[in-house]
């Protein structure tokens, strides 16, 4: 009777880890373009006009590891491509936290845009880029 208690106990236990690793599954926020973040509710006009102060000024912050790592997967799971890493997207600049999203340029390393200068404006509010990429918002999961 222990013996068969005592396997019950270890098929339960097992059972038990295996639900909770399987169940970890990994969760990936979404990519927007900042008018349709700012359309869709996601970011308010005042992180917009945020956004574009630091856009136009150039002024960036760096993200922590855990937060460059989130976006790099998000983005490889959005954008896939064949035999790349989550390793190779970079982050070309990082705006901030707005109302529980990031504002942030990224890509994989080896794209590159025209270098054309160009404004965009969103809630009448002009944001200037001084190449073709973009700020995207990234809402979390």
């Amino acid at each position: 009777m222990k013996k068969v208690l005592s396997i019950v106990c270890v098929l339960v236990l097992c059972m038990s880890i295996c639900t909770i690793g399987c169940g970890a599954k990994q969760q990936y926020g979404s990519f927007y373009d900042i008018e349709t973040a700012y359309e869709s509710g996601l970011i308010s006009q005042e992180d917009v006009a945020s956004i574009a102060e630091l856009q136009n000024n150039k002024i960036y912050s760096t993200p922590t590891n855990d937060v460059v790592e989130e976006l790099q997967k998000s983005y490889v799971k959005r954008y896939p491509r064949e035999n790349v890493s989550y390793k190779d997207v970079v982050i070309k600049e990082f705006l901030g936290s707005f109302s529980d999203c990031y504002a942030v340029i990224i890509a994989y390393s080896d794209e590159s845009a025209a270098e054309e200068i160009g404004t965009e404006v969103v809630a009448g509010i002009e944001i200037n880029y001084n190449n073709g990429f973009r700020i995207s918002i990234y809402q979390k999961a």
